[in-house]
């Protein structure tokens, strides 16, 4: 049981972090194409 909580944990701490790659991709490419707009312009 004990060993299931800590399965459950590791899970939730790996969605986690990857919902917070994926943030930081997003933020990234939006700054890349404001970037790029700036620069058209």
């Amino acid at each position: 049981m004990n060993n299931d909580i800590q399965n459950i944990q590791e899970i939730n701490s790996l969605y986690s972090e990857v919902r917070e790659i994926i943030a930081s991709a997003r933020q990234n490419a939006v700054r890349s194409v404001d970037f790029c707009r700036v620069q058209m312009y």
